[in-house]
């Protein structure tokens, strides 16, 4: 899969292989909590 946007991707189970898109809120809690983003790490560290 080329040009593929974040949030986006392949799901593979045995010979099914399903498309998704994700776009999760970045202003929650959960998102600070999750992302692996050094800048936004950062950015909620206050630094």
């Amino acid at each position: 899969m080329t040009h593929s946007g974040e949030g986006e991707g392949l799901l593979f189970y045995g010979s099914t292989i399903l498309p998704f898109v994700d776009h999760f809120p970045k202003n929650t809690e959960l998102y600070r909590i999750m992302t692996t983003k050094p800048q936004e790490m950062k950015e909620a560290d206050g630094r």
